[in-house]
C-alpha cells in the first residue's frame, strides 16, 4: 500500500485496520486521545490492545498493551529473596529484548524489588508494509509476550499455572 501522511491518508489507514479488526472477529472501541489521529481498543484473549497513531507520527502505526499485576501476584513477588528478584528481572528484561515484534517495554514501578505494571508496545508498522498479515502477526506477538511475562512470575514464586486464562494474573 502505497500511501503518504496526509489526512486523507490517515483515515483511510483508520478505515483499514477498522475493517481488518472487524473481518476478524475483534470487537472494536475507538478511545479518544488527543495525543493519537486515532486509538483502537481490543482484545486478545481477554487482554487489551490499543491499536493507534501518535500525533507525531506521519506514516506508522503501534500496538500496546499495558498490563498490571494481580495483587496476589505482587505479594507472592515481593516475598522474594533480593537476589531472586534481581535475576527475574534481568530474565524478563532480555526475554523482551529478545522479541521481534517488540520495540519498547516499561517496568514499572521499582524494578527489580517492585514490580506492578509492565508496559508493551511494537515497532512501527510503517504504512507501506501494513499488510494484515504483518498486522494480526504483530498484535499476537505482543500478546505473546504478555503470557510469557505471566509464565515467567509464576516460575519465579513457585506457582503452579492455574489456568491458561490470563485475567486472573493481569487486572
Amino acid at each position: 500500500m502505497q500511501v503518504g501522511s496526509s489526512l486523507e491518508d490517515i483515515e483511510a489507514v483508520k478505515n483499514r485496520i477498522r475493517s481488518m479488526l472487524s473481518q476478524e472477529g475483534f470487537q472494536i472501541k475507538e478511545i479518544k486521545d488527543a495525543n493519537t489521529h486515532f486509538n483502537f481498543m481490543t482484545e486478545v484473549g481477554g487482554l487489551p490492545y490499543h491499536v493507534f497513531q501518535n500525533i507525531n507520527k506521519r506514516d506508522n502505526i503501534f500496538i500496546s498493551g499495558s498490563f498490571k499485576i494481580a495483587p496476589r501476584q505482587v505479594d507472592s513477588f515481593s516475598k522474594l529473596e533480593h537476589t531472586r528478584k534481581r535475576e527475574f528481572f534481568w530474565n524478563l528484561r532480555i526475554s523482551l529484548l529478545t522479541r521481534q515484534a517488540l520495540g519498547d517495554f516499561k517496568i514499572k514501578p521499582k524494578p527489580p524489588e517492585k514490580i506492578e505494571e509492565i508496559f508493551l508496545s511494537s515497532k512501527p508498522v510503517f504504512y507501506d508494509g501494513l499488510t494484515k498479515e504483518k498486522f494480526f502477526s504483530t498484535l499476537f506477538e505482543i500478546h505473546k509476550c504478555a503470557i510469557m511475562i505471566r509464565w515467567m512470575f509464576e516460575e519465579a514464586v513457585g506457582a503452579e499455572s492455574e489456568t491458561s486464562s490470563l485475567q486472573l494474573f493481569f487486572e
